[in-house]
C-alpha cells in the first residue's frame, strides 16, 4: 500500500512512499498535524514525520490485520484488533 502527501489547492503530490506489501489498512493524524499513525493488514504499527513520510517508528501488535487506530493524547494511541491476545 501506498501513502501519500499532497498540496492543495494546487492538488501537487508532494511526497509518496509504499509503506506495507499487503496494503495500509488505516490511518490516523495527529492534532497537532505533524505526524501520521499506520497500521497493515498483517498487523505492523508504523509512525511517520508527516512532513517527510519518514518512519520514526515501527512494531508488530497482532498477527493479523488490525480493525483500527486513533491517537488518543499526544504520543499515545489506541489500537483496535480481533485478536483477544494483544
Amino acid at each position: 500500500g501506498n501513502l501519500q502527501i499532497w498540496d492543495l489547492p494546487d492538488c501537487k503530490l508532494r511526497v509518496a512512499k509504499k509503506v506495507y506489501p499487503s496494503g495500509v489498512a488505516h490511518l490516523s493524524i495527529s492534532r497537532d498535524s505533524l505526524t501520521i499513525a499506520t497500521t497493515s493488514f498483517t498487523g505492523e504499527v508504523t509512525i511517520w514525520d508527516a512532513a517527510e513520510l519518514t518512519p520514526k517508528n515501527k512494531f508488530v501488535v497482532a498477527k493479523q490485520a488490525l480493525q483500527g487506530i486513533q491517537f488518543v493524547a499526544p504520543n499515545q494511541i489506541a489500537i483496535a484488533a480481533q485478536d483477544t491476545s494483544i
